[in-house]
């Protein structure tokens, strides 16, 4: 079996341009970067992808890093360098007015109703309680893609480092959802959320150089050993067998 099977994502250029992508449902031209959703197939033992283009996969999506993506290194460089700069934005940060980021993972909000689950203590979240989620794709439905992981204040702080909240760099008004909160509750949120751990000490300057040096070097070696293998692929793309 191949490995890359065993990834949650896979990455590739349309071979053809009958795959429709399952967020917007319009085609995928041939030859485009296209990205999968790994998903139980219902007719076989095995998964199966669902494709989306780039930008609608990352509208549902969230990989923690390039090796949960199949087929990766295998992508022209510049659309690796492109994924890679998607994933490596913070939390799935996006620019609101100002300078703050928003984390669209985190979502904070009074419950609407008693009907949610703390994912942590498993007991209901009463009507109009403070709920913290963290979207996650559901193993058993994934394609549904993110849904929100309800948690009780308090075990959300439990918990936090777990699902990806970094102490060092996410405050609590960057939390989707913060602004509409009560200032009392704002306050008491901010409180045991805003604790900024200790900054690891920076290196010398002289080893942030040879460390950013080998970094590039590498990086240009990658790049390379990319732009010859696409221009071999390409060639081949012009001959008649």
């Amino acid at each position: 079996m191949d490995q890359d099977e065993n990834l949650p994502y896979l990455a590739e250029y349309a071979k053809s341009s009958r795959a429709s992508c399952k967020l917007c449902m319009s085609l995928i031209e041939k030859d485009s970067l296209r990205i999968a959703l790994m998903v139980q197939s219902r007719h076989f033992d095995g998964k199966q992808p669902n494709w989306h283009h780039y930008t609608c996969f990352f509208g549902r999506c969230r990989p923690k890093c390039v090796d949960e993506i199949g087929k990766f290194h295998n992508l022209r460089w510049n659309d690796q360098e492109k994924i890679r700069a998607q994933i490596e934005r913070v939390g799935g940060s996006s620019k609101e007015s100002g300078s703050k980021k928003s984390l669209k993972d985190f979502v904070i909000q009074y419950a609407l109703s008693n009907r949610s689950t703390c994912k942590k203590c498993e007991e209901k979240i009463e009507k109009d309680e403070i709920r913290i989620s963290h979207k996650e794709i559901d193993p058993e439905k994934p394609q549904v893609g993110l849904i929100d992981r309800w948690h009780h204040v308090g075990c959300f702080l439990k918990r936090r480092k777990e699902l990806g909240w970094d102490d060092s760099k996410f405050t609590a008004d960057m939390i989707t959802g913060f602004k509409a909160l009560d200032t009392e509750d704002k306050a008491t949120i901010s409180k045991h959320l805003n604790k900024k751990t200790k900054k690891a000490k920076k290196p010398t300057v002289k080893v942030k150089e040879e460390v950013d040096e080998n970094a590039e070097k590498i990086n240009k070696m990658l790049r390379d050993q990319s732009a010859k293998l696409w221009k071999v692929i390409d060639q081949l793309k012009g001959i008649d067998i």
